[in-house]
């Protein structure tokens, strides 16, 4: 027995080693091992891609920003497409863009620009360029928020200060303006972005010595650096009142803007079609222009279009250009479809043929759009409009980052082919959802033009409300808005209050004239009435029919009958809302 006892001590009962629920202890060792490492993998595999995507968005953007800063704008928009193709939503890629885009599409700057302030990534420099971005989209609600922001943590901050006088510049609040300038030089005297607006409100002082002081202070801003505030001053000087600056200081700020290194191809391209004027160039001279912008076909096809130049622009087509560069398609397009020009059977044929190719090349709503316009300059008008049915449609298809886009173009293309109803069409589906923040003020302003183009007022009204909650700082708007209101009599005596304060705030341009007569006619002041819209006896002279309608009602509220139906005749009522042709008859 005992010998036995030994034997199974020494000999232990084997084990199954079938069992399932059995793991020897190596193997839960390498399975352990397996399982950190490929944790350790993926994790390192997740930090790496995240690390260089990073690292790409930080240097691409980057040499996107340097090569903007030197003039290389082509360099700088491939770098910047890249970017937004591969990530979009990257800090550095909004700043990019916000950068980038701030003069050419500042709409979609400031989107970029919101989109990096609503993340933890934004800097105080970012956020001042949003302010700048917003004012520059009639935002300047929101501009005012993040200023206020940024100033009570740096309070004599001067480019936070300037932003503060740049909106009241904006608003044509210039004398306020000017008082806040002198008030951040009187601390900062060298803020060139302050002596600049100094130098531009100056020059609108209706004192002649403050305006050649102003003069003075933009010529030596453009003197000192060959950087944008120095492009921006000679821009002011080439674009200053007749009254101001002579021919020779004009046509020289436009020769410096046309060989500045950060001139814009179409910068330059227009100082040099003003410092010609009428002169046509002879073959040689239009060669050596052809030779000197040849890298910018897009500007320079449109720049000889509108000189009248077709032939030489016609000449820039090349489709292996356009197949690697599509929007070459757009600039030709244009081309062909210019109003002055009178095209031959064959240049019919190259739209024609231009079709063909495009087709590959553009997104539908694009191509249909062009096929629109090319029906619609030399075929039926009844193919005009189904090929842009087809394009509106298109539209509708897209994808949810593109739609918007394709709708606003298809409604911008059918008002200018004066289609309203599909315009209207267009808008309604654009704005299916009502108006929102991130709406542009263009696009918005093309929906409130629909209605008022199919005689939808209360519509236009509507619409109008609309854009004033979103741009409460834009005065043409609320002109619209109490014009409308007054029109149609809806809310008539808050009306009327709003058309007086906007007259004091506002310069009294033509169409706010007619805005306040009509407030003055409602609230039964004819008198008064006349004087708004005369300055010292003598009407403006108005090209609109409703401002005339307005004029009329004014004129026979005043006793005037045969000055009001002589003004009355040369109304043409197809352009009146109803309500408007209402007032003639009273």
């Amino acid at each position: 027995m005992e010998d036995s006892k030994k034997q199974s001590e020494l000999n232990p009962p084997e084990l199954d080693h079938n069992d399932e629920d059995f793991e020897s202890p190596s193997r839960k060792g390498f399975l352990g091992c397996l399982c950190i490492l490929l944790v350790l993998v993926c994790s390192g595999w997740w930090l790496w891609t995240g690390w260089l995507s990073n690292w790409f968005s930080q240097q691409s953007a980057k040499e996107a920003v340097d090569a903007y800063e030197l003039g290389a704008f082509e360099k700088a928009g491939d770098k910047l497409e890249k970017l937004l193709t591969l990530v979009p939503r990257a800090p550095d890629t909004l700043r990019a863009t916000g950068k980038l885009l701030q003069d050419s599409d500042p709409f979609r700057a400031f989107l970029a620009m919101k989109h990096l302030k609503d993340t933890s990534e934004a800097e105080p420099d970012d956020l001042r360029l949003y302010a700048r971005l917003a004012q520059d989209v009639r935002k300047a609600h929101l501009a005012r928020e993040v200023v206020n922001d940024l100033l009570q943590k740096e309070p004599e901050n001067p480019d936070s200060l300037f932003l503060v006088a740049r909106e009241l510049s904006l608003a044509f609040r210039r004398d306020a303006a000017l008082v806040k300038i002198r008030e951040i030089l009187a601390v900062s005297p060298t803020h060139r972005p302050s002596r600049l607006l100094q130098a531009q409100l100056l020059t609108f002082q209706p004192q002649l010595l403050n305006r050649i002081r102003g003069k003075t202070q933009l010529l030596e801003i453009a003197s000192e650096e060959k950087d944008r505030l120095g492009l921006e001053a000679l821009l002011l000087l080439a674009e200053g009142a007749e009254d101001l600056i002579n021919s020779e200081e004009r046509e020289g700020a436009w020769r410096q803007v046309e060989f500045h290194p950060l001139s814009t191809p179409a910068q330059r391209l227009q100082a040099l079609g003003i410092r010609l004027g009428q002169k046509r160039l002879n073959k040689k001279e239009l060669a050596g222009v052809v030779i000197q912008f040849e890298e910018w076909p897009v500007e320079l096809s449109q720049w000889l279009a509108d000189r009248n130049y077709f032939e030489e622009a016609l000449r820039l087509f090349d489709l292996e250009k356009a197949r690697a560069k599509p929007s070459l398609f757009n600039a030709w397009f244009r081309v062909l479809l210019n109003p002055s020009a009178s095209l031959s059977v064959g240049d019919k044929g190259l739209a024609a043929d231009l079709l063909v190719e495009a087709e590959a090349h553009l997104d539908k709503t694009t191509y249909l759009l062009f096929k629109g316009l090319v029906a619609f300059r030399h075929g039926p008008r009844s193919k005009a409009e189904a090929y842009c049915q087809q394009a509106l449609a298109a539209a509708q298809q897209e994808i949810e980052g593109k739609r918007n886009v394709a709708l606003e173009t298809v409604a911008f293309q059918t008002l200018a082919m004066r289609m309203p109803a599909l315009a209207l069409e267009s808008t309604r589906y654009r704005f299916a959802e009502g108006l929102g923040d991130e709406d542009s003020y263009g696009a918005c302003q093309t929906y409130f033009i629909a209605n008022l183009a199919n005689k939808r007022s209360r519509d236009a009204l509507s619409v109008a409300e609309g854009i004033v909650e979103r741009f409460p700082s834009e005065w043409a708007a609320r002109n619209n808005m109490l014009y409308l209101q007054l029109v149609l009599q809806v809310k008539t005596e808050e009306a009327i209050k709003g058309a007086e304060e906007l007259s004091a705030q506002a310069l009294l341009l033509p169409g706010f004239r007619t805005t306040l007569a009509l407030a003055r006619l409602r609230a039964g002041k004819p008198k008064e009435a006349l004087d708004a819209i005369t300055v010292k006896g003598v009407a403006p002279i108005y090209k609109q029919d409703a401002d005339k309608a307005i004029l009329a009602a004014v004129l026979h509220a005043n006793g005037m009958h045969e000055a009001a139906r002589e003004l009355a005749v040369g109304v043409n009522r197809g352009n009146l809302l109803p309500e408007e042709i209402a007032l003639l008859g009273e």
